[in-house]
C-alpha cells in the first residue's frame, strides 16, 4: 500500500510560458509502507513496518463492535406475538410496586449476540421503581435465543432496547 500525501504549487507563466513554484514550500515528507526491514530515507520517502499485529487487532474490534443501527435487526423468535406472549406468561408485577400503586414504565437495553443469545441486560429508565426493573431484567435474561441481527450479510452484535409498561388493571 502507497500512501503518498504531496501537494504541488505551479502555475504558468504567460510571459516565458515556464512553469514556476507559486510559493516556496518546503517538500512534504512521504510515507510507504513497506516491510520491516526496509528503510530508505532519500528524498524525503520513510518507509513505516507494516503491522499485522495491529492491523488484526483494528479487524478484531471492528468485530466486536456492537451496532445500533442494521441492515437487518434481530428478531425473537416467533416475532413480535411470541415475545409479548413469553413476557405476559412469565412477567409478575412486584409487589412492593402493586402496595405502592405505582405505574409507568421501564426501558431494558441489551445486547443480542451474534449467535443470537442475551447480554449486558441493563435498565436505561425506570418510571415505576419499587422491583419493576429487576422484574423487567430479569424476564429479558430469561429470553430464549433470538434470530441475530445481520450488516452486510454478516451476523453482528446488536444492541437493542425493549419498553415494559407497568399498569394495574384492578385500583
Amino acid at each position: 500500500m502507497l500512501l503518498i500525501s504531496c501537494i504541488a504549487s505551479l502555475t504558468l507563466s504567460a510571459q516565458d510560458k515556464k512553469i514556476q513554484p507559486v510559493e516556496k514550500a518546503s517538500p512534504t515528507p512521504l510515507k510507504v509502507v513497506a516491510p520491516a526491514d526496509k528503510q530508505n530515507v532519500r528524498n524525503n520517502v520513510d518507509f513505516v513496518p507494516y503491522d499485522k499485529e495491529a492491523e488484526l487487532a483494528k479487524h478484531n474490534a471492528q468485530q466486536d463492535k456492537i451496532w445500533k443501527v442494521v441492515e437487518q435487526n434481530p428478531q425473537y423468535m416467533g416475532g413480535d406475538v411470541a415475545m409479548h406472549e413469553f413476557i405476559t406468561k412469565n412477567l409478575q408485577y412486584p409487589a412492593e410496586a402493586k402496595a405502592n400503586s405505582a405505574e409507568g414504565k421501564v426501558y431494558v437495553q441489551f445486547v443480542v449476540e451474534k449467535d443470537g443469545s442475551i447480554s449486558d441486560v441493563r435498565t436505561l429508565r425506570d418510571a415505576v421503581g419499587h422491583g419493576a426493573s429487576e422484574e423487567a431484567i430479569r424476564v429479558v435474561s430469561a429470553m430464549p435465543k433470538w434470530t441475530p441481527g445481520k450488516q452486510d450479510g454478516q451476523t453482528v452484535r446488536v444492541q437493542y432496547v425493549l419498553p415494559f409498561n407497568f399498569a394495574l388493571t384492578d385500583k
